[in-house]
């Protein structure tokens, strides 16, 4: 649950509200696929608790594959890095709102990048703490406008904000399939690591099920009840959305709370985020896949120079972000999406290595894997032209760098069997 309550929840009112309320539906449709990836590897947790997940999952299918996992995983969460940062100064403009102008806010997230980089680099136990208490906080107040919002809804309203979107009822539908999925990036952590509990072919998908099942209850009705309360325009023009609510809902007061808990959260997220990425490209430069300047760590051990290159591409996004004239809410809006279509990739190759395995499955897990599948179809088909071209591009690039690694590997075993090797005495 502290997985997916996190930074994802944050903005996807406010985006969602270019579509309408019809992106209810999109939440149903995103939720049996949470559930769907759920019972996938909650299963997997079981049959394989592979170290390395979803990596290990796409490797056991075919190394290519796996390689190809291990890039598309780093770029899905160095894109979702920008919309956690996105997030955080949207939260933090409620109390400056100087940014809110689109281009001090872009600065802003650059200055803030760099910070929480360096902070990276010296370590960041501490911020796990800081993570867990917004955590608390942002589950309260999105519990408590899921309950109490339902005493104010106006049906008629709700109605009223349908499909704002300006397209076909199916093509808004498949736009807020994606957003929706970004709240639920993380449902793979929820399988708990069987040789960790008691009987865990009951207590790992039993835990799995339940933490999945109470976010996405918490999710669709928080989500949906505020198609109730205010217009599209209301919440398209807000940049925290859930201090709008909180603050009608309850009291004006309670408003500047909202929004340092969302901004600390996202803070602290972030800086854990960033240390993330930087491991998991080390771990591709460890095996050849990225260079390896990504797998050089510093006295703490920790990859710096991975960490330094990974703050200076989010550096270079924002600056076109800046040229483009974009706001807090696009720019969630665009990276978001784009990391929720590098991370299908990865879901989809963990389904395939579930039916690949030969023991016998079940009606309900087989269902599952269907649905996940068809789950992440669906979703691809969401994205725009512009954007499904460059997770396509991104793909067949990364095939690319696969041959490389795998061409670099056979040199290196040619060698070995030509040069003799030291006989035992």
């Amino acid at each position: 649950m502290a997985n997916m309550l996190g930074s994802g929840i944050s903005m996807v009112p406010a985006y969602m509200a270019s579509i309408g309320t019809i992106g209810m539906v999109s939440w149903l449709i995103a939720i049996v696929g949470a559930v769907s990836l759920a019972l996938v590897f909650s299963r997997l947790a079981i049959v394989d608790p592979a170290e390395g997940g979803v990596v290990a999952y796409a490797s056991k299918v075919s190394p290519v594959l796996g390689r190809q996992t291990q890039i598309f995983y780093v770029l899905a969460n160095l894109t979702g890095n920008l919309a956690v940062a996105a997030t955080s100064i949207a939260y933090f403009s409620m109390l400056f709102p100087v940014l809110q102008d689109p281009l001090v806010s872009s600065i802003a997230i650059i200055v803030e990048t760099w910070i929480l980089a360096f902070i990276a680099m010296m370590g960041i136990g501490w911020v796990a703490r800081l993570a867990t208490l917004g955590v608390v906080m942002i589950a309260l107040q999105i519990v408590s406008v899921g309950s109490y919002g339902w005493v104010d809804f106006s049906p008629t309203l709700f109605s009223q904000n349908w499909n704002v979107s300006g397209t076909s009822s199916m093509s808004a539908i498949f736009s807020g399939i994606l957003v929706c999925l970004w709240s639920f990036l993380g449902v793979e952590t929820a399988s708990v690591n069987s040789g960790l509990v008691k009987n865990p072919t009951r207590t790992v998908p039993l835990a799995t099920m339940l933490g999945v099942g109470l976010v996405c209850l918490a999710y669709f009705l928080s989500c949906t009840v505020v198609g109730g309360l205010f217009t599209m325009k209301e919440l398209a023009n807000t940049p925290a959305p859930w201090v709008l609510a909180v603050s009608t809902l309850f009291s004006p007061k309670l408003g500047p709370l909202v929004a340092a808990a969302e901004s600390v959260l996202c803070f602290a997220s972030l800086c854990s985020w960033i240390f993330i990425v930087a491991e998991a490209a080390a771990r591709a430069g460890k095996d050849g896949t990225l260079p390896k300047i990504f797998a050089e760590t510093n006295a703490r051990g920790v990859p710096a120079k991975g960490i330094i290159i990974e703050a200076a591409i989010m550096t270079a996004a924002m600056i076109v972000a800046i040229i483009m004239k974009q706001n807090l809410v696009s720019i969630f809006g665009t990276t978001a999406v784009l990391a929720s279509l590098f991370v299908l990739f990865p879901y989809f190759y963990s389904i395939l290595y579930l039916l690949k395995r030969q023991e016998k499955k079940g009606a309900l897990l087989t269902a599952a894997a269907i649905l996940g599948m068809l789950f992440c179809f669906v979703a691809i088909a969401g994205g725009t032209q512009g954007q499904l071209a460059l997770t396509l591009i991104v793909a067949l690039a990364l095939f690319l760098l696969s041959v490389r690694s795998d061409k670099a590997e056979s040199a290196e075993e040619d060698v070995a069997k030509v040069i003799p090797q030291p006989q035992a005495d």
